[in-house]
């Protein structure tokens, strides 16, 4: 009878065993797994793109201090060409509606990428936007990103691509850190879409530099620097031009503050579709500092150059 005891006790004991064992696993996937967001009031809830590229929630929420003047009602109606400005955006709506108009493109976020309206600083008007990522988060892709996306077809071939940034000193890459791009995809889904070209920023001496990363045609990454800083704590404009082209006749220029700053010719810079998505965002697996802020301004597609 006392070994029929001990052998059922000791049963028992390696079964509480497994089943502590497994309770404790779970729980500390789940905690892992869970990401956690700093929300500083006021919270807006704002709809994000479902499946659209890197999107991975169906909502997001903008995180900003916000304006208290009234937003005016969007000045964009239809796609058209006047005084060479074929789209633009100033965020004077006081929301992201000149982006969504007529589906243009819309917010997208990766891991816990957010965005915002602030109205200080802005470049121009009364607003601009907050672009929010925290890296010290879980993120399933391994990355955080907050992407303005503009994925509205466009009729020609060739445009001229405007962003003002303005980035905080205290900002320092560790990992990579995106931008600005030009995606494209083989067969018209939105969520196979690759990277052809994107502009990026490296900590460079004692302030950040560009760099741009061109994407060839059998998959590999080919890094072209500069040696020139990028202002820190205050407004700078980056105007990039796009000549789209499936052969090697493609053309991507990009100037800083009006001076070129990278001038790749006869390269591919589409895929088979054709299509041309371009994101400016704020998009690192590894940033400092978490939560990490940069604010962008008056963006704009246009025929001819944008002058700053």
């Amino acid at each position: 009878m006392k070994e029929k005891f001990l052998t059922e006790w000791s049963r028992c004991g390696a079964f509480l065993t497994v089943f502590l064992l497994v309770f404790v696993v779970t729980a500390c996937q789940s905690i892992e797994h869970t990401p956690v967001l700093s929300s500083p009031s006021p919270i807006v809830t704002v709809k994000a793109t479902p499946n659209y590229l890197e999107t991975r929630t169906p909502t997001s929420v903008a995180v900003a201090t916000m304006s208290t003047k009234i937003p005016v009602e969007p000045s964009v109606t239809v796609l058209s060409i006047q005084d060479g400005f074929y789209w633009s955006t100033g965020f004077e709506t006081g929301d992201l509606s000149e982006l969504q108009l007529n589906d243009f493109g819309d917010f997208v976020r990766q891991g816990n990428g957010t965005w915002g309206l602030v109205s200080s600083p802005a470049h121009s008007g009364n607003y601009a936007v907050a672009l929010t990522i925290d890296t010290s988060q879980y993120s399933p892709t391994g990355a955080h990103a907050a992407y303005l996306f503009f994925w509205k077809e466009l009729p020609e071939e060739a445009y001229y691509y405007s962003a003002w940034y303005y980035i905080p000193s205290n900002v320092r890459p560790i990992g990579f850190w995106n931008l600005w791009q030009w995606k494209s995809t083989e067969d018209g889904n939105s969520d196979n879409s690759q990277r052809i070209f994107s502009v990026g920023a490296q900590t460079q001496g004692s302030g950040l530099g560009l760099y741009m990363v061109q994407r060839l045609p059998n998959g590999e990454n080919f890094n072209h620097y500069q040696t020139r800083s990028i202002p820190l704590d205050q407004w700078f404009h980056l105007e990039g031009y796009y000549r789209q082209a499936f052969d090697t006749t493609g053309q991507v220029i990009i100037w800083q503050d009006g001076d070129e700053v990278f001038n790749i010719d006869k390269a591919q810079t589409v895929l088979s579709d054709l299509s041309v998505d371009w994101s400016v965002n704020n998009y690192s697996d590894l940033i400092m500092p978490n939560p990490c802020t940069i604010y962008i301004d008056d963006i704009a597609i246009s025929k001819k150059r944008i002058v700053n």
